[in-house]
């Protein structure tokens, strides 16, 4: 038989695994943002590979909100703020001009 506390540890566990699956999806969901609004921009043979775009935060907030406004991020983003706040995250992460991955390609 199972105590208390071990019911409490996978509690904690299920809830931890809930809060990283919900930022991993804020996170995609930004970066299509910033890929709509050219702010970054997906290598077109690798795509995990992001670079570097206009970097433009204005318009990617302008994506967001219209998309919020259509009602897209309805159980994702409780706030426009928090749109902004996840895609300047993303915009700022970047700073590759370059495939890496074609870089070493052409290298070779």
């Amino acid at each position: 038989m199972r105590d208390q506390n071990q019911f409490s540890k996978e509690a904690k566990v299920g809830g931890w695994k809930d809060i990283e699956e919900h930022r991993w999806e804020q996170r995609q969901a930004a970066i299509g943002i910033a890929v709509a609004a050219k702010a970054i921009r997906i290598c077109e043979f690798h795509d995990g590979s992001l670079l570097t775009g206009t970097g433009d935060l204005s318009y990617a907030c302008t994506v967001g909100n219209g998309k919020m406004n259509r009602g897209e991020f309805k159980e994702l983003f409780a706030s426009r703020t928090e749109i902004t706040d996840a895609v300047k995250a993303i915009i700022d992460e970047i700073a590759l001009d370059s495939c890496p991955y074609c870089d070493k390609m052409l290298a070779d």
